[in-house]
């Protein structure tokens, strides 16, 4: 989502979504039917962030 958000130039919430992907990235494995948190890797976020520093 944080992608689509920054490219609609909506870029407080694409920093939100960022920002969420990341603080839940430790769990997402505990979730296992939530395909969505399956997809979000740590490095591909780490990547995203660049963008806003």
């Amino acid at each position: 989502m944080a992608k689509v958000y920054k490219k609609l130039g909506e870029f407080d919430k694409a920093k939100e979504n960022m920002e969420t992907s990341e603080e839940l990235i430790g769990s997402k494995r505990e979730e296992i039917h939530n395909e969505f948190l399956n997809e979000i890797y740590l490095s591909k976020v780490v990547e995203f962030k660049k963008h806003f520093n």
